[in-house]
């Protein structure tokens, strides 16, 4: 992955924020389920209820999507890295998009 060029950094300093429902049609998890990582897919499998699997995997769908577009990637190509808390941030160590993922309502 290579953050260097990203588009998004001639906005330096602004914060974007977006707001999505997080419940999803069977088409539109099958294509999100389609970009995600083992791991994530493994994640969501964690989860016991249905409604809380469908979340997950439209919230982190949704996530890879937004990045992909500002960095002019893939959204499947996307790869991540965890702090010791579970927080994600982009693996290339030299990118400087960050970004939270919230659930709120």
């Amino acid at each position: 992955m290579n953050c260097a060029e990203e588009k998004f950094f001639r906005d330096q300093g602004q914060v974007h924020v977006w707001i999505f429902d997080l419940s999803g049609s069977d088409r539109a998890l099958e294509h999100f389920r389609r970009q995600l990582s083992r791991d994530e897919i493994a994640r969501s499998e964690r989860f016991c209820f249905p409604h809380l699997q469908t979340s997950f995997v439209v919230a982190h769908g949704m996530l890879r999507n937004i990045l992909a577009s500002y960095l002019g990637l893939a959204p499947a190509a996307l790869e991540f890295a965890y702090n010791q808390q579970g927080k994600p941030r982009l693996a290339d160590a030299g990118c400087r998009l960050r970004f939270s993922l919230s659930h709120s309502g």
